[in-house]
């Protein structure tokens, strides 16, 4: 089952879906299904000028790098889901806490504004170490709760730290960095068949 009969056959089970909502890796996935702008508007209750004009401000054509990936995806189903399949269990069994704490601070914090904000000398060489280690330590802590599962603590700390920055704008997705490494990924493999 594609990403769009798995959406097709939430929605025939009462599931609503948003189209304010949607992100552009959801509308990305389901473009390069391929998808017409139709059958998106279909799903989501909205005119093709709506899909249209999302796809155009998010600059998803035909042609583009990730309509390779998503072709190769669809034409490779069983390498994709091999491959994804042999991620979790590597992730799963033998997490390194260490290196994914490390590597989760560099792809969400390191690697951000707070880089410039060091860069332009409003953050010394020693709170750059205090606040890297400050997110290390509590990455390794929520990823060390995921590898034993312990969902109880976790929804804990959500509950107790929800009440915290209600007036911030709405979370939205933001997988460019992931997009890009995935497409160069499968670049190579393509170039290496």
């Amino acid at each position: 089952m594609n990403y769009y009969e798995e959406l097709l056959k939430r929605k025939e089970n009462g599931e609503i879906f948003n189209f304010d909502n949607i992100t552009k890796c959801q509308l990305e996935r389901l473009f390069y299904t391929p998808l017409s702008d139709e059958c998106i508007c279909r799903l989501y209750d909205v005119s093709k000028s709506e899909v249209r004009k999302k796809r155009y401000e998010w600059n998803i054509k035909f042609g583009s790098s990730k309509h390779g990936y998503y072709k190769f995806e669809r034409e490779n189903k069983d390498i994709f889901d091999d491959l994804n399949k042999k991620a979790k269990d590597i992730l799963l069994k033998n997490i390194n806490i260490n290196d994914l704490s490390k590597a989760l601070t560099h792809y969400v914090f390191r690697n951000g504004p707070v880089e410039d904000i060091h860069a332009n000398g409003q953050l010394s060489q020693e709170d750059m170490k205090v606040l890297n280690k400050y997110m290390v330590n509590k990455f390794a802590g929520l990823l060390d709760l995921i590898r034993n599962e312990e969902w109880l603590k976790i929804q804990l700390m959500i509950e107790f730290n929800r009440i915290y920055g209600k007036e911030w704008d709405n979370a939205t997705y933001d997988l460019d960095d992931i997009d890009c490494l995935c497409e160069n990924f499968i670049l190579d493999v393509i170039s290496n068949r």
